[in-house]
């Protein structure tokens, strides 16, 4: 298992709570059976390393398709200094010596589809974070999502900069359709379950509260985010 210090080391965007979140998921989830995972946006490789590290545990030969196209977002394109992630994602891998529970697909995830397994356990999502880019991602990827199945999406609750994954959650998926059932929010994490959905109208209006700013200096809105909070992360904590 990796330290807090190494965790803090790896570059990324993920917090240490959210890595060990991940860790837990890939090592116990549908526990007996072997997991394919499937991973949009990996970066240097840091939420790799916390997928394949549970999936090592399992002994059984699951792994994670990592896919991603290392030549960095917009904002790193216009840094002319700036190499790519590719090989720092290798040397992540290598570090920890994943290879066997880790698969690399570098390409862009429009393109590489069928590069991934046709039927999966867990999909990640957490590749470009406009709403277009979201939607698009889930749209061509979780068809494929086995019945049960888990479907990931980071920087999806409660942040301010970011709000196309939690409009795809909200809008496209809890009310656009009925096959995906809220399951767990953790940290910035929300993840939805492929079965019959049975989240209530007050979560999902919870949902979008929880993200809204437009009182958010009063004392009223205050009060009411943080016991709103408090009842989604109770209700919601990860669990297998």
């Amino acid at each position: 298992m990796l330290t807090d210090n190494e965790i803090h080391a790896l570059q990324g965007y993920l917090q240490v709570r959210e890595f060990r979140g991940l860790e837990y998921i890939a090592s116990t989830f549908s526990s007996g059976e072997r997991l394919d995972i499937v991973e949009i946006g990996a970066f240097c490789g840091k939420s790799t390393v916390a997928i394949g590290s549970g999936l090592s545990k399992r002994g059984d030969g699951s792994k994670v398709y990592s896919i991603d196209w290392h030549k960095g977002s917009p904002e790193n394109l216009r840094d002319p200094s700036f190499k790519g992630t590719l090989d720092l994602f290798r040397q992540n891998i290598d570090r920890y010596g994943l290879h066997d529970s880790v698969h690399e697909v570098v390409g862009r995830s429009e393109n590489v589809v069928d590069s991934v397994p046709d039927r999966i356990d867990v999909l990640w999502i957490d590749g470009q974070h406009e709403y277009e880019a979201v939607q698009r991602d889930f749209a061509l990827y979780e068809k494929k999502v086995k019945r049960n199945g888990l479907v990931l999406f980071h920087d999806a609750y409660k942040v301010d900069v970011w709000t196309g994954p939690l409009r795809v959650i909200r809008e496209d998926i809890l009310i656009g359709r009925s096959d995906y059932d809220l399951f767990l929010i953790f940290e910035t994490i929300v993840g939805l379950r492929k079965r019959r959905n049975m989240t209530s109208t007050f979560d999902i209006d919870a949902l979008g509260f929880l993200n809204y700013e437009r009182y958010k200096h009063s004392r009223a809105f205050k009060l009411g985010d943080k016991l709103l909070n408090t009842y989604m992360r109770r209700k919601f904590r990860i669990r297998t």
